[in-house]
């Protein structure tokens, strides 16, 4: 072998080998490539199914996109029966990393925010929460589903049970604004949870579960921009049977009203809060107390 063929040899040798294939590059999530371009532009997300883990990783992938792009408000809709406890507060954690990257998650209820939908609904970011008008809120404690097990299988869902359960009403109490370590709070907290409790809007917002009922001022009329008289008759038709429906909730003792654990637990939440703003004021009027609210 002369010298032209060992050279011609070795850069054969030398040249990079394309024999193997190179590794494919790591596509973006289905759901991120196909969120249409309108939703993209109005930043708007639904939640309109069960909450289970392919719902919950659609909404965070789409979270994330829209975070990535822009630190511009959010809106989440959610028309959701619930589902499963830990899928849902893997959304609440996103949507906690968000709000903490100073973007405004608004959510919105429409038809049925219930069990996990509703946590979702009061977990988004205060003053932003909203239900439409015949929009329905429903909690209640978390299940197991009806699974069946052996003793020691019952007794470790029992405990995980009571313990989401627990941590489930120590953020409700945050979404209302009310201490859960106050024995009376965790009593009517616990109350409140146990049956499924369908609220409208106006019992959702008196609970501090929401802050906005859509069409609607904050002091309980037609919104301002509402001049067409027909849909303003029709939003007073709602004022007025929310209204009409929170007076007819039977309180009284003995009574069987499923709604009258949601009456006490309103009136416990606006006493409280009253007294609180009382404590600010007078702090207000002392320059050397400590003006920080205290807990409700």
């Amino acid at each position: 072998m002369d010298n032209s063929q060992r050279l011609t040899r070795d850069f054969a040798r030398a040249e990079p080998q394309d024999d193997k294939p190179e590794a494919p590059k790591p596509e973006l999530p289905k759901v991120i490539k196909n969120l249409p371009t309108h939703l993209l532009e109005s930043r708007e997300i639904f939640l309109n199914e069960q909450v289970n883990q392919k719902s919950a990783s659609s909404i965070i992938f789409q979270l994330r996109a829209l975070a990535s792009s822009s630190k511009e408000p959010i809106t989440f809709w959610i028309n959701s029966p619930g589902g499963v406890v830990r899928d849902g507060l893997a959304v609440y954690d996103v949507m906690r990393e968000l709000m903490n990257e100073g973007i405004i998650i608004k959510t919105k209820a429409y038809g049925t925010a219930a069990s996990m939908g509703s946590f979702l609904l009061s977990a988004g970011s205060p003053g932003y929460r909203t239900m439409l008008p015949t929009a329905r809120d429903m909690t209640h404690q978390p299940s197991r589903g009806g699974v069946r097990a052996n003793d020691d299988e019952m007794q470790n869902s029992a405990k995980s049970i009571s313990q989401t359960r627990r941590r489930l009403e120590y953020h409700y109490a945050n979404f209302m604004g009310i201490d859960y370590s106050k024995k009376k709070a965790r009593t009517l907290l616990n109350a409140y949870m146990g049956p499924d409790v369908y609220l409208t809007p106006y019992l959702a917002k008196r609970l501090g579960l929401i802050d906005n009922i859509s069409l609607q001022t904050n002091s309980g009329r037609p919104a301002k921009g509402i001049t067409e008289e027909f849909l303003k008759r029709s939003v007073e038709t709602d004022i007025m049977l929310d209204r009409l429906e929170y007076d007819e909730i039977d309180s009284s003792p003995g009574s069987t009203d499923p709604l009258r654990f949601v009456k006490a637990l309103i009136e416990y939440r606006e006493n409280h809060i009253a007294k609180a703003k009382k404590k600010i004021k007078a702090a207000g009027e002392k320059p050397e107390a400590d003006k920080s609210p205290s807990p409700v």
